[in-house]
């Protein structure tokens, strides 16, 4: 049976393939936050990791789970992620780790400008669930982030100085140079 990444990536190739079979440039974003709702019926505290490339990328702060709130957030700190990313939920309970549910994106075919959403049925593990045992038929993902690019846009330019004068310019050099032996 094709798995949920498998699924992912045959629609981004549909996608390369009506654009003339060009894959789109590479996009980085920071990614901010993520947001699973309603909270998975667990027990003990929530992480969350990125990967690029086999290497973990970064690991959250363990969220502690409150099976009567609606969500659990995990802040990213606008950690710089591109390409090919795995998201991978992992529960820390009574000492012992086990991974809850993953998922894999590639942020060249991100269509949004800040924000994915991933439900149930679009995330390994947690498709699975079909008792909603851990994971409530409404579950779903929300990746928070900014492009990279936009992020450059909101950079001010330095606003223009005087053009200095030549004789201003030479005097200044003149004294930077000028020493006087002693």
């Amino acid at each position: 049976q094709m798995c949920i990444r498998d699924r992912r990536y045959i629609t981004y190739y549909e996608q390369v393939l009506k654009i003339g079979g060009e894959v789109p440039d590479t996009k980085p974003y920071y990614l901010y936050k993520v947001v699973m709702s309603p909270s998975p019926m667990v027990s003990g505290s929530v992480y969350v990791t990125l990967t690029i490339q086999h290497k973990e990328i970064f690991k959250s702060a363990f969220v502690d789970v409150d099976k009567r709130s609606s969500i659990v957030e995990l802040d990213c700190k606008g950690t710089p992620i591109m390409n090919d990313v795995k998201v991978q939920f992992l529960v820390k309970s009574r000492g012992s780790t086990q991974e809850l549910c993953h998922f894999w994106i590639n942020t060249s075919f991100l269509e949004d400008p800040s924000s994915l959403v991933l439900y149930k049925q679009e995330i390994d593990v947690a498709n699975k669930d079909k008792k909603q045992i851990i994971f409530k038929e409404e579950f779903f993902v929300r990746l928070e982030y900014e492009s990279v690019l936009d992020d450059l846009k909101k950079i001010q330019p330095l606003p223009a100085t005087e053009v200095e004068d030549e004789e201003s310019r030479r005097k200044r050099c003149n004294s930077f140079y000028h020493y006087e032996d002693e």
